[in-house]
């Protein structure tokens, strides 16, 4: 049965590696580091709106300075 043969699972994890090593470079390398700053900003946001009602001056320019506007 050539469905059954080993030689054919040689390439199948082959590709199974390539994939899941490309999988774990995008989401380490771009989306985990937009996630964290994501998260930072969101705690130093809330500590100052906590604080007060209004959004303060240096809101913005953190807000730039995270995303770099």
């Amino acid at each position: 049965m050539p469905q059954l043969e080993v030689i054919t699972f040689v390439s199948q994890y082959l590709w199974l590696t390539i994939s899941l090593l490309f999988s774990f470079v995008v989401l380490g390398g771009f989306i985990y580091p937009l996630i964290v700053k994501s998260i930072i900003l969101r705690d130093k946001l809330s500590i100052e709106e906590s604080s007060s009602c209004k959004a303060k001056p240096s809101s913005v320019s953190l807000v730039k300075k995270m995303w770099n506007y």
